[in-house]
């Protein structure tokens, strides 16, 4: 038993002493202070920090975003009127085709030949001779061209109106030409009047004074080689011929029948060509300002138009480009009478009683309505032929206003 003290004792040391130290035990022999308070104090003296409640789990560090960081799940997607290529990129969920490219955008633009504004906001028409959206294919049968025309919707692919869609024919002195109108391709037949049928179009001259082969039945070729009304008899020139019994040229000029004043015309060829010495249709635009085909007299000295303001009102408004322009009640080309107004500008023709013509229903009047019997006033904006034709009082440059 002696030696049962000593073997406790190194025992002891062996295995160390769980007794807490205390103040009053002073400091540990390494030095480490250890806060007595702390359940975490390290056996050597040391101290733990309690872990932050962010920190992951495999102890690495956390650093703070910094200040350009995106938000957590920023959309990223491109605002209304930025260019795009595909939908998803766009906020709107809309990438639209523009004038030009592709542009995010808050409305569809379905319309023919409609595209988005570069705002993105609005629908507008592409321009004129192009085709953004590749909806035009070049077809004459149908009016239509391989690009737009400036509009949007049904006609926004169509040529311009008067442009030919076929060919021409000619026969028994009726040229039958196809022009466009309204979208669709139209047939115009035209008299030939003094002269006969070429192979496709009326003859518009003939080869010499005498030589009548491009004249029709009872004209004949004067001096200026064109096809004139004309009775030959005796006294005129080698042929010995008789001017002065004929409807037209009654004066014997150079050698044939012509004129030297519109006397020698008897009125119908009305006007003599002083420069040709035979008589036309018209010598100037004078000659022709009653004249329903038109107030210009052309090249061919025969009266006809430029533009609408050419044309009598109410009666043949419109300018219709044929062969020689001429004017008439829509593309048709055809002239209302005195009693009559036309009612439409732009495609066949519509001729329906004038105000203060007699009618059983408006279906009869240009007005659309007919009152007592007669024919009512033309509304606003409607084709008239003077200051009478309106319930206005007032008809300016061919409509009431």
């Amino acid at each position: 038993m002696r030696f049962a003290l000593p073997l406790l004792a190194l025992f002891a040391l062996a295995c160390g002493d769980d007794t807490q130290p205390t103040a009053s035990d002073g400091p540990p022999a390494d030095g480490h202070t250890v806060d007595a308070r702390s359940p975490d104090a390290l056996s050597d003296g040391a101290t733990l920090d309690a872990p932050r409640p962010d920190a992951p789990s495999d102890g690495a560090t956390l650093d703070a975003p910094g200040p350009d960081a995106p938000p957590p799940d920023a959309d990223n997607r491109l605002t209304t009127g930025a260019s795009c290529v595909n939908d998803s990129d766009c906020l709107s969920g809309n990438c639209a085709v523009a004038q030009a490219g592709k542009r995010c955008a808050t409305t569809t633009c379905s319309a023919t030949c409609q595209v988005i504004d570069t705002a993105g906001t609005a629908c507008v028409a592409a321009s004129a001779g192009t085709d953004p959206k590749n909806e035009c294919t070049a077809n004459m049968a149908t009016c239509e061209q391989e690009q737009c025309n400036g509009t949007t919707g049904t006609h926004a692919c169509d040529v311009a109106n008067g442009t030919s869609c076929g060919g021409s024919s000619c026969s028994s002195g009726v040229e039958t030409s196809h022009i466009c109108g309204a979208g669709s391709c139209g047939s115009i037949a035209v008299s030939c009047l003094h002269y006969s049928c070429g192979a496709t179009q009326c003859n518009s001259s003939c080869p010499a004074r005498g030589n009548n082969a491009n004249c029709a039945a009872g004209n004949c070729c004067n001096g200026a080689m064109a096809c004139v009304t004309n009775t030959l008899a005796t006294s005129c020139g080698s042929g010995s011929v008789d001017c002065t019994t004929g409807v037209s040229d009654k004066a014997c000029v150079n050698g044939g029948c012509g004129c030297t004043s519109a006397a020698d015309c008897g009125g119908m060829v009305p006007a003599c060509d002083t420069v040709s010495g035979v008589c036309v249709p018209c010598a100037s635009n004078a000659d022709c300002a009653s004249n329903s085909a038109g107030h210009v007299c052309g090249t061919t000295h025969t009266c006809g138009c430029t533009t609408n303001a050419d044309c009598p009102a109410g009666i043949a408004p419109m300018c219709v480009p044929i062969t020689a322009a001429r004017c008439g009640c829509g593309t048709e080309g055809v002239v209302c009478s005195a009693s009559q107004r036309c009612t439409d500008f732009t495609s066949g023709a519509t001729c329906q009683g004038a105000p203060g013509q007699a009618c059983n229903s408006g279906t009869e009047c240009a007005s659309g309505t007919c009152s007592g019997g007669t024919c009512g006033l033309l509304p606003l904006g409607s084709p008239c032929a003077g200051n009478g034709d309106c319930s206005s009082g007032s008809c300016i440059a061919g409509a009431c206003g």
